[in-house]
């Protein structure tokens, strides 16, 4: 497969998936939609990416010029699978998710669709962690390269993953009263166990092939 659109591909892949758990920057999204439709949605979200967008390529740049110890490799994939675990925990459908879904108070104070986006998606301090350590390993296992642009392919791809994946949550939310009433919705979790059962397979692996570095 061509490097950049494997690259590309990898990218979009793990921020679709981070961008669906419902979350305060999907909510005030549906409230843009909402109350004014598409085209104030869509600054909005073009907002949150900006600031993610400098996030992926600045960690990934960061990472792609470290040479990992293995036991830095470990404790990096430790913490990753921890991260993904605990993703998985605050993505189950909760009661009030079950009732409805909270609204956004101060939703009639935002005039400025675009500004808001970037100055939510700056307060979003849960994007670091994620990813940095899915960058460093991502890197590391050779899933993504950065050679000839590679990074920019990388960030490409993730910031269309979550444009596209935060706008089709808005979509859908808007089309029922209740988040849980998605059949989908159950599952979510069951993705982000299954990546970090993917993980840990790989660390395993990784261990039993080269026992000597662990």
């Amino acid at each position: 497969m061509n490097n950049q659109l494997k690259n590309t591909i990898a990218g979009f892949a793990i921020s679709f998936i981070g961008s669906i758990p419902l979350g305060y920057l999907n909510l005030i999204g549906l409230q843009y939609y909402e109350k004014e439709r598409l085209a104030p949605t869509l600054l909005f979200l073009l907002g949150v990416v900006v600031i993610e967008s400098v996030v992926i390529y600045v960690t990934a740049k960061g990472a792609s010029k470290i040479a990992l110890q293995p036991q830095l490799k470990t404790k990096i994939s430790i913490f990753s699978i921890s991260f993904l675990l605990l993703l998985a925990y605050l993505s189950r459908p909760t009661a009030l998710q079950e009732s409805t879904y909270p609204t956004v108070p101060f939703f009639n104070f935002i005039q400025f669709p675009l500004l808001t986006g970037i100055v939510l998606s700056s307060l979003n301090f849960a994007q670091i962690p994620f990813w940095l350590s899915w960058n460093v390993y991502m890197l590391n296992e050779k899933y993504v390269t950065p050679q000839h642009n590679g990074l920019l392919w990388y960030t490409f791809g993730a910031v269309a993953g979550t444009f596209t994946g935060m706008l089709c949550l808005i979509i859908a939310l808007h089309k029922t009263a209740s988040y849980t009433q998605f059949s989908w919705q159950k599952y979510i979790p069951l993705i982000f166990i299954g990546l970090a059962l993917w993980q840990i397979v790989v660390l395993i692996k990784n261990k039993i092939m080269s026992p000597e570095k662990a």
